[in-house]
């Protein structure tokens, strides 16, 4: 679409700022060691989750994931998986 429109033209129609918008564009390409972080433990969440069972929630799965993350931020993956212990 920016072939299209000049980015300026975007940004402001979509009210956003011109160094907002390089900065998602490169965070797209190039995520932080957190980010990547967050997702090698998404995936250990799910395989922990499905060896479980589905009934371990957030505390439980802290417990039992490797490097023990803090169990704010086990939850809050756990939400953006969309998965509900029984």
């Amino acid at each position: 679409m920016s072939g299209d429109y000049e980015v300026s033209q975007l940004c402001r129609l979509l009210q956003v700022s011109r160094s907002g918008y390089y900065g998602w564009q490169q965070r797209e390409r190039h995520p932080g060691p957190r980010a990547v972080e967050n997702q090698a433990l998404r995936a250990e969440i799910r395989t922990a989750f499905a060896t479980h069972q589905a009934r371990y929630g957030s505390p439980r799965l802290t417990r039992v994931l490797p490097g023990r993350p803090s169990r704010n931020r086990v939850a809050r993956l756990v939400r953006l998986e969309h998965l509900h212990a029984r």
